[in-house]
């Protein structure tokens, strides 16, 4: 789950399961990664615009707000 701040308020959530969030940045690239104490971190940046959410050039709006997508089963968007 990611909190989103926005003009110095939280406006949004982006709900993400974990297995989902993997696969999207290994099939679509939407992390830049980086090694810190041996363990390898991703690190995201989300745009906002026009009630469009994306991450690098891929369209993630489906994840904004949907409680539901915690289910572990989840597997895409």
């Amino acid at each position: 789950m990611f909190a989103v701040r926005r003009a110095g308020a939280w406006s949004d959530f982006l709900i993400i399961n974990q297995t989902a969030l993997r696969l999207a940045h290994d099939e679509h690239g939407l992390a830049s990664t980086f090694t810190k104490r041996g363990k390898e971190h991703l690190q995201f940046t989300f745009g906002f615009s026009d009630g469009i959410v994306t991450a690098r050039s891929l369209d993630i709006s489906a994840w904004k707000g949907r409680w539901g997508l915690c289910d572990p089963s989840y597997r895409g968007f």
